[in-house]
């Protein structure tokens, strides 16, 4: 179906409408073409093309597009009528039966028409797709070989002789050897460095490689594999897979291809390949990377460190190929693997400009660094050294520091009350008295400092920042805090709610009441409400707003008691005696009608206590409910059912 064609069928008339139900349509044949003008309740709605090999093309609103005739009939902006259930009269029928070669509904037989088509069209296009891939991929030079022979003699150019039946099968050679050797031992066949295994049958190893390539067509490629070695009694075997093809143009973007199961390469990735820290195949990776617009990275000088070569490229950060060249290659290892495509969670200067920039300490302290081969644990510690300059910091101190992987931020702080020998000796004693390894050492003191605080100790104190026992003087601290803990959790609320208190301690007078087996109570105190709410397991002890309304005096919390001890109703109310909310366990409201009169009895009580201030702070409560009260009405669904049960719950001085 051209274009010509498809204008001059979009040129026939519409013809007048002359069907009795509400879908219908009149059916035109011309070559190849079937053409349906299509109305709803006598309204035009359009017109649908479609030849006989299902290509179509519809008109909708006066403009073409290429939407099956399903799409037309089941939209409700456009014809309105049921799936694929179209009339048409008996001399259109059997016009488009015959055009089709076969009887069916004439809806039915459009569809599959079409879907066929689309079917057809689909795999062609998937055939093109297919076709163009191949042809990319074909481009690239097959680099296994070099990059195995290149692994093996950079990367792991060692070799293991395994024990068995009194003899050593030894990978260097491939010839047994007699002996009497030691697990581990180390010894030389064949030129390379071999390891005894006595105690193990077998040895596995896996490596990822990147490696850089340039295609005949101009294009430029990272590539992604996979190494792995398996030695044995029996043999040595190595495989390598490439699962990575990034591919672009100099200075453009690209595109990433991902090897599928077998030797299938796609532009998705349903197998979920992902880019790993690998070691950099030297072979034209300077070349390609000069030529590339990544020549920032510097990354042909990185040698034999294990890095996110694809996330330095995306960053064009030249600072761990400079840390290589400078002797740093274990730090550049270590700090790289925090390192992505989104964020960065290391200690140096991605951004730096000079090496004190970048490591963040001056040229005695970068010495220092690369004397010890320092990684990131030795790079935190100088860097804390560098502000605390007055901590000793020896060097037998910094490869432990090293060893146990602790760094400042790890000890929190313990850094800042001990020094990092102190650090090393008090956490080794308590090693051994727990029984337990650093990490939950340090989680116990973290701990053990924080209660401290909590319960008023001098943490500055040697006695208390260094007790003898932690874990005894930990769960000692414990158990006086849960003594004390309501004090504390008292003392907290206060501070949290500043001047809460005060008023508490001001309205008792005015708002309590003792009526007939009733009356109503001020808390002593903000962690009364908590209990009060725990008791009664409703959110008014739990939410800070109640406890800012109280500070700021826009209303308060009272208790309605039969029994002064025993919870019943929490209220809120206004600074007037309006009351906002009553409410007893899980949010009831048992015996409403008795407590409305109690309530009734209160209000025209304390009416008479009320003082100029209190009168002021009523109408500016009032004020406050009314606009909020506003604002829910004319919410959201859930806000206006919150305005209701609010409005019930209401009772107004003299209402």
């Amino acid at each position: 179906m051209d274009r010509t064609a498809k204008k001059h069928l979009m040129a026939i008339p519409v013809q007048p409408y002359t069907g009795d139900g509400s879908a219908f349509a009149r059916v035109y044949t011309e070559k190849d073409i079937l053409m349906l003008h299509l109305w709803n309740n006598g309204e035009f709605k359009g017109r649908h093309l479609v030849d006989k090999a299902g290509k179509y093309v519809a008109e909708i609103g006066g403009a073409m597009c290429i939407k099956k005739l399903e799409y037309q009939l089941n939209s409700s902006q456009r014809y309105e009528c049921g799936w694929l259930d179209v009339e048409v009269s008996e001399e259109d029928e059997k016009t488009a039966h015959t055009f089709f070669g076969e009887y069916n509904n004439i809806g039915l037989l459009i569809n599959r028409a079409e879907s066929w088509y689309n079917k057809d069209q689909y795999s062609r296009k998937m055939d093109r797709k297919i076709d163009r891939i191949n042809a990319k991929m074909a481009l690239f030079e097959e680099q296994e070989e070099k990059i195995k022979e290149w692994y093996l003699r950079e990367i792991t150019p060692w070799e293991y002789a395994f024990k068995a039946d009194g003899v050593y099968y030894c990978t260097a050679c491939g010839e047994t050897h007699t002996g009497d050797y030691k697990h581990l031992q180390r010894l030389k066949c064949s030129g390379k460095m071999v390891t005894v295994m006595t105690r193990t049958k077998v040895k596995e190893k896996s490596d990822w490689v990147t490696a850089f390539s340039r295609q005949a067509d101009g294009s430029l490629a990272e590539r992604l594999y996979k190494v792995s070695i398996l030695w044995s009694r029996n043999e040595k075997m190595v495989d390598i897979k490439e699962t990575i093809r990034w591919v672009w143009m100099p200075y453009q973007p690209g595109k990433v291809y991902y090897r599928q199961w077998g030797e299938t390469w796609w532009d998705t990735n349903p197998c979920n390949r992902r880019w790993d820290a690998s070691y950099l195949y030297p072979e034209q990776a300077e070349e390609v990377l000069r030529k590339s617009g990544y020549e920032a990275t510097q990354l042909w000088d990185i040698g034999k460190a294990e890095l996110p070569i694809n996330w330095i490229m995306k960053r064009k950060t030249p600072v761990y190929a400079q840390l290589c060249l400078t002797g740093l290659a274990k730090l550049a290892q270590q700090d790289a693997a925090k390192l992505n495509y989104y964020s960065y969670g290391g200690k140096i200067d991605l951004e730096g400009q000079t090496p004190e920039e970048v490591l963040g300490l001056d040229k005695n302290a970068i010495g220092r660094l690369k004397q010890l081969n320092g990684g990131t644990v030795i790079l935190e510690w100088l860097q804390w050294k560098a502000k605390h300059p007055k901590a000793e910091l020896k060097t037998e101190t910094l490869k432990e520091l090293e060893r146990k992987r602790i760094t400042p931020s790890r000890l929190g702080v313990m850094a800042n009350l001990m020094s990092p020998r102190k650090c090393l000796n008090f956490l080794s004693r308590q090693e051994k008295l727990m029984n337990d390894t650093t990490s939950p050492v340090i989680t116990y003191y973290e701990d053990y400092i924080s209660i401290a605080r909590k319960i008023g100790m001098d943490i500055r104190d040697e006695i208390v920042y260094a007790p003898k026992n932690l874990k005894l003087r930990h769960d000692q601290l414990v158990d006086e805090y849960n003594r004390r803990k309501s004090e504390f959790e008292a003392q907290e609320m206060d501070e949290k709610w500043p001047g809460a208190q005060e008023v508490l301690d001001r309205i008792k007078d005015i708002y309590n009441y003792q009526g007939d087996g009733w009356q109503i109570i001020t808390p002593q105190t903000l962690m009364d409400i908590v209990d009060d709410s725990h008791q009664l397991r409703h959110c008014a002890g739990a939410s800070d707003r109640y406890y800012e309304r109280i500070r700021t005096e826009e209303t308060y919390i009272l208790f309605l008691r039969r029994d002064p001890k025993k919870a019943w109703y929490t209220l809120e109310i206004e600074p007037g005696g309006t009351v906002r909310q009553k409410r007893s366990e899980y949010n009831r409201q048992p015996d409403l009608d008795t407590v409305n009169e109690y309530l009734k009895e209160w209000q025209t009580e304390i009416k008479k206590r009320l003082k100029a201030r209190d009168k002021q702070l009523a109408a500016q409560s009032a004020q406050q409910r009314a606009e909020e009260m506003e604002q829910l009405k004319n919410g959201t669904e859930r806000n206006r059912q919150l305005f209701d049960l609010l409005m019930n719950d209401l009772m107004e001085v003299g209402a």
